[in-house]
């Protein structure tokens, strides 16, 4: 209900009501009976939901606490039997998640680069660990792309370089997937969003001709996802972000084309939503060419079209 890792109703407090009373059933049946994988599983889940939930709603040292609970628990697991694939992908999840919370960038994380790092990381172990027991394992695959964008984003700031690299390997990890996964919704998001912190890492090298293709490319999937699904609020929030950050190489390469109209396809408009504290015009759609002006605010809908504040 309340979980920003998913789609839901966007219910945090009821959400974390149904997850206070998983964890009261949960946690004296996993103390009562030790040898009870699936008690401490269910445990693990619920603990884990609480910190995403937490973590949604801005309250990061509870979310911590919550999913370093949940990673002790499926530590648990994984000493107490022989995992599998599927369960050690479970475990490498709630770590990367753990490693949100600590330091991943545009988020109310702690801002802690190293321990994000380290969390990072252990989930790449695990993923390893569970394509040594099966190679073919999707999720373990998928979730080394994952890892390494998340990996490069965190560094991108102090090291763009090496960050660079890091998107490029998860962007050479997500294009070795299966084509009827590539083109699954969650792996084609993930594809673009590497797209766009590639060319991230390029503008804040320098190489804005270099970026400026892969920020295109980005925008054309990102375009169509909402142009298939214009009530996705979250596709829309992408698009959003891909046209500022677009935006920003423009103006950091001084390029008069700035100020050309980005035309994103008839019936496409970009919802409110928390944008880049850079203050830039931007003109999108066909929408009486809609000026939408951001300001660290929000992108204005089209019934503001004639008259943008």
């Amino acid at each position: 209900m309340g979980n920003v890792y998913e789609q839901n109703l966007g219910d945090p407090a009821s959400a974390l009501v149904s997850l206070g009373k998983a964890l009261a059933l949960a946690g004296p049946l996993a103390t009562r009976n030790p040898g009870d994988h699936e008690a401490f599983r269910a445990l693990a889940t619920a603990q884990e939901a609480r910190s995403e939930v937490l973590f949604g709603s801005g309250k990061t040292q509870d979310a911590i606490a919550s999913m370093r609970d949940a990673t002790q628990t499926y530590d648990h697991l994984l000493a107490a039997q022989d995992p599998t694939p599927a369960l050690i992908c479970e475990v490498a999840a709630a770590y990367g998640t753990l490693g949100d919370e600590l330091g991943q960038s545009g988020t109310a994380s702690l801002a802690d680069t190293p321990a994000a790092l380290a969390a990072y990381r252990k989930t790449i172990e695990l993923d390893h660990r569970a394509l040594e027991i099966d190679p073919n394992f999707l999720r373990a695959k998928r979730g080394l792309g994952l890892m390494l964008m998340k990996v490069g984003s965190v560094e991108l700031d102090a090291d763009p370089a090496q960050a660079l690299k890091d998107f490029q390997s998860s962007l050479l990890r997500i294009e070795a997937l299966p084509r009827a996964d590539q083109e699954t919704l969650p792996t084609l998001r993930m594809h673009t969003m590497v797209l766009r912190k590639e060319a991230l890492a390029l503008k804040e090298l320098g190489e804005y001709s270099q970026a400026m293709p892969l920020f295109a490319a980005a925008l054309g999937i990102h375009t169509r996802l909402v142009a298939a699904d214009p009530k996705d609020l979250r596709a829309v929030a992408d698009l959003a972000v891909v046209l500022d950050d677009q935006a920003g190489n423009y103006e950091d390469a001084a390029d008069p084309t700035l100020r050309t109209l980005w035309e994103i396809g008839d019936g496409i408009s970009v919802m409110p939503g928390t944008l880049s504290n850079r203050p830039r015009l931007l003109w999108i759609n066909s929408c009486n060419r809609i000026p939408a002006m951001r300001s660290g605010k929000q992108i204005w809908p089209p019934s503001r079209c004639a008259s943008p504040p």
